[in-house]
């Protein structure tokens, strides 16, 4: 008895614990733009999500009001850590966990993203949602981002018994039509990811004064941005050594794309007057610099096998297999970057990408003007998830030899 005692103990002690570390894990770089701001017109959320659990998927769910799409951890079902359902509503975050909160009951951030896309509509269904929990309390403490099919773009810095909303359409909120967060608040006191703030702000300001800032530029330019602290790119690949880090590597710890970088997810939304179907979930599973940016629709009804697998994502496991021969490890959390092999990685996969962007691009063309069935979705996103997943093998086979 006293034995069960003891583990009951244990498991309520910890379990406030675990679900805090689990938020402050996802010290993630994200952005929302609102239409006006991006080249097409259409809405997008970022979200580079840096975390401890290496191993992310895609999942389709209907278990609620609304089926959606989720980034979810490999066989973890109950949280969502962005995603977007078939209204054409869609969610992420970073933890910030300067924002005030005392609460031990109540959903964190990765089940109050879940049960969002279960049931919200706009923006201010998401807020509505906020207003409930307000008064029973959440154990969140998180900018979340959101974007609807009826031109809503906003951030919402939620701690445990409040919020603050920040629209991305306001003008006097985001006087670009764009808001960038990492992990501290503008109603908090903390800082945060401030280096990693700093750059995503330079970064979408140069794609907005340049009439950039569009899906591809986001995926391929920020989600994958290593710059030092001064916002100057590292030369790849590295020659000699860098302060004093091993020869030919960087210490990427405070760089957008970074070695806790797990997944990255953008979400294209739509105009006003077009289909909320046609939102395009891309997602990155894997350190971005390692992988390929797949596009998923919830009208697919499915993910591809090599997204969600048995146990894990088959094309995300290629992924960290090329992230891990490319890394040095000193210990826990010192971790350099090996650059000699980059550009010939880079040279494999980028060229694929930037087929299955341009292919993409002309299939959505045509689906916007005929809408087109569920399995048509599903048997575009499948073949271009295939070939994304062999070119990762082909350049994981090539990485071995080079390596004997």
């Amino acid at each position: 008895m006293r034995r069960h005692f003891i583990l009951l103990w244990l498991i309520l002690f910890t379990l406030p614990a675990a679900i805090y570390a689990q938020q402050s894990l996802e010290e993630c770089t994200v952005g929302v733009a609102a239409g006006k701001a991006a080249v097409d017109g259409r809405p997008l959320l970022w979200k580079n999500r840096d975390a401890g659990s290496k191993h992310n998927e895609v999942v389709y769910f209907k278990d609620g009001r609304f089926k959606y799409l989720a980034l979810a951890d490999a066989n973890s079902l109950d949280s969502a850590w962005a995603g977007t359902n078939e209204i054409g509503f869609c969610i992420m975050n970073s933890a910030s966990s300067d924002l005030p909160g005392k609460n031990k009951n109540g959903l964190h951030n990765g089940r109050f993203m879940k049960r969002a896309l279960q049931q919200c509509v706009t923006a201010d269904d998401f807020e509505k949602l906020l207003k409930e929990t307000n008064i029973t309390g959440r154990t969140t403490k998180a900018n979340f981002g959101v974007i609807d099919a009826f031109g809503g773009a906003a951030f919402f810095e939620t701690g445990h018994y409040s919020y603050t909303r920040f629209d991305a359409t306001d003008p006097q909120a985001a006087p670009q039509g764009y808001i960038v967060r990492a992990n501290f608040a503008m109603t908090g006191g903390g800082d945060t990811g401030r280096i990693r703030y700093d750059r995503g702000n330079q970064l979408w300001q140069e794609a907005i004064a340049q009439d950039r800032l569009d899906y591809r530029w986001v995926l391929r330019k920020a989600a994958r941005d290593m710059a030092d602290p001064n916002g100057i790119c590292y030369p790849i690949p590295v020659t000699g050594a860098i302060k004093d880090y091993p020869p030919g590597t960087i210490y990427n710890r405070d760089t957008i794309c970074r070695s806790s970088t797990v997944s990255v997810v953008l979400f294209q939304g739509v105009k006003t007057d077009e289909n909320p179907s046609l939102t395009t979930f891309w997602v990155i599973l894997g350190e971005p610099i390692f992988s390929i940016a797949i596009p998923c629709w919830v009208i697919a009804e499915s993910t591809a096998p090599e997204l969600d697998g048995p146990e894990q994502s088959p094309l995300c496991a290629a992924a960290l297999e090329l992230r891990n021969a490319n890394y040095i490890e000193r210990g826990q959390r010192r971790r350099y970057i090996k650059t000699e092999r980059l550009n010939d990685i880079w040279a494999l996969i980028y060229p694929v990408e930037d087929r299955i962007f341009d292919q993409t691009e002309k299939i959505l063309y045509q689906w916007r003007r005929d809408y087109p069935s569920s399995a048509e979705v599903a048997q575009f996103h499948q073949a271009v998830t295939r070939r994304a997943c062999r070119t990762l093998l082909r350049a994981r086979e090539k990485l071995r030899i080079q390596i004997k």
